[in-house]
């Protein structure tokens, strides 16, 4: 492969990468429309579908990793922006101008990301703080009185015949 083939992966590899985490996103997205409807089913299937997607990440993170190392020796293990910045100093003027770009989205589409990702936790949080609520007030409801007091006598609160059935 010459340099310029190797470039071309590169960017190839960093567009998958891109179109991966857009996709991603997207779901994230869609997920918190699921969350706020509390639609259990369609949550769970926008998880396992970013499981999916997280999974293809992490292979596309390994092309990433092998085409940097084929433009950049030494380079490909390096991890974090600023490596990237330092592999897209040194390309080619057509392909660093692509990469750039490429690697601007990225970072646009991170942010974007960890904004949904706050406000989903937020909403389950919400859900569980009212389903915690809720389920705490039914079982009040619910409670029977008790039929004795700490004292050992009868309580107040119980209700005629709630004595021997309390008893039991």
């Amino acid at each position: 492969m010459n340099r310029a083939e190797s470039w071309e992966t590169l960017v190839a590899a960093l567009s998958a990468e891109t179109s991966l985490v857009e996709e991603l996103v997207r779901s994230a997205l869609a997920m918190s429309g699921a969350l706020g409807r509390l639609e259990v089913a369609a949550v769970e299937r926008y998880t396992a579908d970013q499981e999916a997607k997280l999974n293809a990440l992490e292979q596309a993170s390994k092309s990433r990793s092998r085409a940097i190392e084929q433009v950049a020796p030494g380079r490909g293990a390096f991890r974090g922006p600023l490596a990237l910045q330092m592999v897209i100093a040194g390309a080619p003027a057509g392909a660093a101008g692509r990469l750039q770009g490429l690697h601007g989205r990225l970072v646009d589409l991170r942010d974007e990301f960890m904004l949904v990702r706050e406000r989903n936790r937020m909403l389950i949080e919400q859900t569980l703080d009212f389903t915690r609520h809720f389920s705490e007030s039914l079982a009040e409801a619910a409670a029977d009185p008790p039929s004795y007091d700490a004292t050992g006598t009868r309580s107040k609160a119980a209700t005629r015949g709630e004595l021997f059935s309390g008893a039991l």
